[in-house]
């Protein structure tokens, strides 16, 4: 599910609870400007607003695709050229790097020749200034050469990192907050728990 499918369904939900409102956010606000009884609902409404007009937008639309792709392993040349554009067209660097460093964790790495590639067009691009940046990626892990075959596949399948059947109505797992992923942070406390530590 997308993100702007699960923010749809959310609205839906509370349509349905509220008796049939109507599913624009601004006749949602008026709707709940009656009320008057319900500030924290106000401020929600507002932020459901703000936040509406940043998710509607095609440039946001197409990178979270991507990260979708990304994270479910569907085609690492698509993602390659999606992020190498992303260089080109000199996107936010805070975007293009969020991107990278994503497809590089999920790939254990990138292969050598697409590292020194995408890290020269970083350079080129964006300025020099920014080495310092990607070394401590690099240091960190987040962005490196690929020294061994991914893990990412079995990782995701084990700890269920990408859900399909997110269940709108009646939501029961992490996943649907965020768009049929589960982050690997929340799924590794609930394996903890599970297992009693």
């Amino acid at each position: 599910m997308s993100h702007s499918q699960s923010f749809l369904a959310s609205f839906i939900c509370l349509g349905n609870k509220a008796g049939n409102i109507t599913q624009t956010v601004s006749e949602l606000k008026d709707f709940v400007k009656k009320l008057n009884s319900l500030p924290e609902m106000t401020r929600h409404i507002n932020l459901a607003q703000h936040l509406s007009t940043f998710t509607s937008k095609p440039s946001f639309l197409g990178r979270l695709d991507m990260e979708h792709t990304i994270v479910e392993s569907e085609s690492y040349d698509i993602s390659f050229e999606y992020i190498e554009e992303m260089i080109h067209k000199q996107e936010p660097l805070s975007s293009v790097l969020r991107l990278l460093i994503l497809f590089s964790v999920t790939n254990s790495g990138l292969p050598k020749r697409h590292y020194d590639y995408l890290r020269r067009e970083i350079l080129h691009s964006y300025g020099f200034e920014h080495m310092g940046t990607l070394n401590n990626l690099e240091k960190a892990g987040f962005f490196r050469k690929q020294e061994m075959r991914s893990n990412w596949l079995t990782v995701k399948r084990a700890l269920r990192l990408v859900v399909e059947d997110t269940d709108t109505a009646n939501p029961n797992d992490i996943s649907y907050v965020f768009s049929g992923y589960a982050p690997l942070s929340v799924r590794l406390i609930q394996q903890a728990i599970r297992s009693g530590w």
